[in-house]
């Protein structure tokens, strides 16, 4: 039992909230923390004009666990602390008053873990929970409270507020806002006025239409943002707004700056930035336009397809690279017919007609450096089957307004998906189409993927996460971000690519099952000189909140032809009879003396039967096979090149 008199002192003095919501005065708040260390709320922090940041939790709570394995509240006190820049204050107060000082350190009697190791700001151990409970009115964990030097107190609906201790309520409080640095900087900035230091370089990347001589203008999304130090590389995308933010150790590194635009050149940025501590570098960049043009890139991903009594998904992006606004435009989304549209995420008029399956929307809000991001959801036409497979075709209109601009519009881009059933609502799909059972690809190929994720828990998650570690076969510089569901920031760093939703507040499935979903698709290619038999295995870890990770599922390609190997398009191959019972024949005649190995495969690219040192013809025994679909795989004796795989049907 902990000893009140040796721990913890509190003096509440309550000055409640007027009908108008005005600050109160706080009350005199005294506590001595697990090392002994006292801590006066008002004297030390408060009148200093340091804000703080209270954490209310338990010993045996694992959602607490989740909320510090994300080190973001343990960076944040360790950047801007009293060991930091001095700039905030932060304390954990620990509510259950049957956990020891003991069972915090060493992670007994319901305790989970050792808290004291895994939390860096000050622990102090209420022996009395009722100042949490009764006064603060905190019913849910983690709950946190941002107490302001001005006398306000800030606090999520999970801190009770009146007739408990009178507080401000906002959503920016919510625990999930501080699952990420820049979500604990905006809170202390946004409702303390602390202006924190950041310990990073941000910038904008812009568009100028007047040779560089004007003030910046027109935000460039999607900008991507290299650092490198020579060891380790990291990559950021700019925003909707134009703006990329990294957070870099201390050092040197080489920049460079990349847009998908032909119309512009960059006129000014920088080169390289020196990262010292508590300093923000702001470092722009600024495009030129070159041409006056409209310059248009579609994205079209139908990444959910399902039976007519389901909800389906199909998104599209547009973006104005281009160096003029796009009033004249409109883009045109052609549905299988049949199709019946139910919702939009967006706001922007519309026309739809069923009879046809076309969509139309004015492009005429999209300005120079802008996307426009459309989801819609959708019922299929009916009967769709699982397995069916749905085609879909995104244009624009090719308006010839401005001469000689027509070679840098994108006109129509298509996309087919298949129909499915029952599905892993969070997994990773590769969308470049491989060859054969097993996904054969060739090295120095680019591969988009696709990471679906969907929010079934029983609560709106605020944040998500998806970590995607990139092996030593990817390019890591050629990773780009294509299509996604909601705003998010992506970043690269020593071989994890992270895809962060900071603000996504994705509902779950049980309120709202068709907005409960989510996705992004982005391209990465293959290095050159991957052996042919390399197998390429990707997945993802998915972050609800706080939560465990989700695992999905690995995605397999394997590497069958090096990249300035021999081009067999040309080749005519015979398997006959087809289907066979008994016996089956493979005529390679086109191949002349060429020795290769031919190899029967099943549907899960596994070798069943092999004959080697074969020229031009070779006749195999397959009697034994159970009735089914097979490959015949053919590949070069010496070097073990691919050179073509054929199907055949046993009866």
């Amino acid at each position: 039992m902990k000893t009140i008199l040796k721990t913890i002192l509190f003096v509440l003095i309550c000055q409640f909230l007027s009908i108008h919501g005005k600050a109160q005065t706080f009350p005199k708040l005294t506590a001595t923390d697990l090392d002994g260390v006292s801590h006066d709320l008002q004297t030390d922090y408060l009148d200093q004009g340091i804000p703080v940041l209270v954490h209310f939790f338990a010993g045996w709570n694992f959602w607490d666990e989740y909320f510090m394995d994300t080190m973001s509240m343990q960076n944040a006190y360790s950047d801007y602390g009293p060991n930091g820049s001095g700039q905030i204050m932060m304390l954990a107060f620990e509510i259950d008053s049957f956990t020891s000082d003991e069972d915090l350190e060493n992670g007994t009697n319901g305790s989970i873990t050792n808290w004291t190791s895994l939390i860096n700001y000050p622990i102090i151990n209420l022996d009395d929970p009722s100042w949490a409970t009764d006064t603060m009115g905190v019913f849910a964990m983690p709950s946190l409270a941002l107490f302001c030097p001005d006398g306000t107190i800030y606090g999520s609906s999970t801190v009770g507020g009146p007739p408990n201790y009178p507080y401000l309520e906002t959503d920016e409080m919510d625990y999930g806002n501080f699952l990420s640095i820049d979500g604990i900087t905006d809170a202390f900035e946004n409702l303390c006025g602390t202006m924190i230091d950041d310990e990073n370089v941000s910038g904008y990347a812009t568009l100028n239409i007047d040779e560089c001589e004007t003030e910046l203008e027109n935000p460039l999304k999607g900008t991507v943002v290299t650092f490198t130090d020579g060891a380790n590389i990291q990559i950021r995308t700019a925003n909707q707004q134009g703006r990329y933010e990294a957070f870099l150790a201390n050092g040197t590194y080489d920049m460079t700056f990349e847009n998908t635009s032909t119309l512009i050149s960059i006129c000014a940025a920088p080169t390289s930035v020196t990262v010292n501590n508590d300093v923000t570098t702001d470092l722009d960049v600024i495009y030129d336009a070159d041409i006056l043009c409209p310059e248009i890139t579609l994205d079209l991903n139908p990444w959910l397809l399902r039976p007519c009594d389901l909800t389906s998904f199909v998104q599209f992006e547009v973006c104005n690279i281009g160096t003029v606004d796009l009033s004249a435009y409109t883009a045109t989304l052609q549905f299988p017919q049949g199709s019946d549209v139910i919702a939009t995420n967006t706001m922007d008029p519309y026309t739809f007609d069923v009879a046809t399956g076309v969509m139309q929307f004015s492009l005429s809000g999209l300005e120079m450096g802008a996307c426009k991001n459309i989801q819609i959801g959708f019922s299929t036409p009916c009967p769709t089957n699982a397995g069916d497979t749905l085609c879909f075709d995104l244009s624009t209109d090719p308006v010839q307004i401005y001469p000689n601009c027509d070679e840098y519009i994108q006109n129509e881009v298509s996309a087919c998906e298949e129909a499915v059933a029952s599905y892993d609502p969070n997994d990773k799909n590769g969308l470049t189409p491989g060859e054969g059972p097993v996904n054969f690809i060739d090295a120095g190929t680019e591969l988009t993927y696709m990471i679906r994720f969907q929010n079934t828990g029983n609560d709106t998650a605020f944040t998500v996460r998806i970590d995607d570690p990139m092996s030593s076969v990817f390019d890591v510089s050629t990773i780009r971000p294509l299509g996604a569901s909601h705003e998010y920031v992506m970043s690269y760093s020593e071989g994890m690519l992270s895809f962060s939703f900071p603000d996504i507040k994705l509902v779950d499935s049980f309120k709202n099952e068709p907005l409960s979903h989510g996705f992004i698709t982005y391209k990465v290619t293959l290095k050159e000189g991957l052996v042919p038999g390399t197998e390429i295995n990707n997945y993802a870890n998915i972050y609800f909140d706080s939560n465990a990770p989700i695992l999905t599922n690995t995605h397999q390609y394997v590497v069958t032809i090096l990249s300035n190997s021999n081009d067999y398009s040309w080749l005519d191959v015979s398997v006959y009879p087809n289907p066979a019972q008994e016996m089956i024949t493979v005529d390679m005649d086109q191949l002349e003396n060429k020795e290769v190995k031919l190899e029967v495969l099943d549907l899960q690219g596994r070798v069943l039967i092999s004959q080697n040192k074969v020229f031009q013809k070779a006749t195999m025994n397959v009697g034994d096979l159970i009735s089914g679909m097979y490959y015949i795989q053919i590949r070069d004796q010496k070097t073990n090149e691919l050179i073509t795989l054929r199907k055949f049907v046993k009866e």
